[in-house]
């Protein structure tokens, strides 16, 4: 269980500055770096893999570089369309209206696919345009799947063990929420989105201004955690599975191994190794409409995963292809995801 202290007003937060990790060095001090393999996971286009993922997915969140424009859920099979291996037509947008504003160049975006029922997701980066008020080309730069580890830690997708009836505001909604998507850009404002998932409540209210995020095991690119050092700007989407109610938060965050706060988030005897602390800039709390549209949390509706391609497989063509060095690739992929999943924590 999480150890839920919150400092008061009086009691702001003070960060010790010997906890901030300021460059990747300092990173790969505490987490190794990762399989060079794993550089070769990004498809630079739709394949087979991703587009049998995105013919099941009903969810598509959407992320892009620009802080007036907020991460949305957008009802996929209603409002998104493939025009190719490397375009995606998006239909119904609302807040672009200053989307290209900065002399009509595409804006760096992300997209978030989920498939009810199924733990993995499939990312997509790239750019976005508008092609009027209420719909936006987006250019793909690059596919790649990521693993089921944070729905599972969450349970995102078992509607038995989630809390029914709950009465949701923008005070109490992350104390019930144990899903999240987190938001960041490198240096040149590239986005990164990536989920965090945990016992509810796992994102730590530190104070009135200040949030802590447990880093818990991940592929070790820790492209979220690089990123955070090259640029603070930070945007979370708050979920609780079940209910369409989100909150928006854009803050500036910082990476910590500040021992105080990782030991409050020990599970099952073990502490994370890092975490991301938040100054909050602003919150949005709302009904997003697109998440009961979709169905995304009717039971009836959730994808058996043996009718998609198996994330091993799917990865592993990602890296090696589909041939014999991609077979060979699926069993060597199979039994480190089947051990991660082991080893949550």
């Amino acid at each position: 269980m999480f150890n839920s202290h919150k400092y008061n007003q009086a009691e702001q937060y003070a960060p010790n500055s010997q906890s901030i990790i300021n460059s990747e060095s300092e990173l790969r001090n505490i987490i190794p770096s990762h399989p060079k393999v794993l550089d070769k996971r990004i498809q630079p286009c739709l394949d087979f893999f991703s587009r049998e993922f995105m013919a099941q997915a009903c969810i598509a969140i959407l992320g892009v570089g620009y802080k007036q424009i907020p991460m949305i859920p957008i009802h996929y099979k209603a409002n998104v369309s493939i025009l190719s291996d490397y375009e995606i037509n998006i239909n119904n947008l609302t807040n672009i209206e200053s989307l290209n504003d900065n002399n009509n160049k595409p804006c760096p975006a992300s997209f978030f696919f989920m498939v009810p029922g199924v733990g993995h997701s499939l990312r997509i980066n790239g750019t976005l345009e508008k092609v009027n008020k209420h719909k936006g080309m987006f250019e793909i730069t690059g596919v790649y799947f990521h693993c089921a580890r944070a729905a599972v830690r969450s349970e995102f997708w078992n509607h038995s063990n989630h809390a029914t009836n709950l009465e949701l505001t923008a005070d109490n909604i992350l104390s019930y929420s144990p899903y999240a998507l987190l938001k960041t850009m490198n240096h040149e404002g590239h986005t990164e989105l990536s989920p965090r998932g945990d016992e509810a409540g796992f994102i730590q209210m530190i104070d009135n201004n200040t949030l802590f995020i447990p880093e818990r095991p991940g592929n070790k690119v820790a492209v979220s955690l690089r990123n955070i050092i090259q640029n603070p700007s930070i945007e979370l989407l708050i979920m609780v599975p079940g209910y369409p109610h989100t909150q928006n938060i854009h803050g500036n965050a910082y990476v910590s191994n500040d021992s105080e706060l990782l030991s409050r988030c020990t599970v099952n005897g073990k502490q994370p190794k890092t975490g991301i602390v938040i100054k909050v800039i602003s919150k949005h709390f709302q009904v997003d409409n697109a998440l009961t549209q979709s169905g995304i949390w009717d039971a009836t509706k959730a994808v058996d995963k043996k009718t998609l391609t198996a994330f091993p497989k799917a990865l592993s063509s990602h890296m090696n292809g589909t041939g014999l060095m991609g077979k060979a690739t699926t069993t060597i992929v199979g039994a480190i995801v089947k051990h991660d999943m082991k080893n949550l924590y």
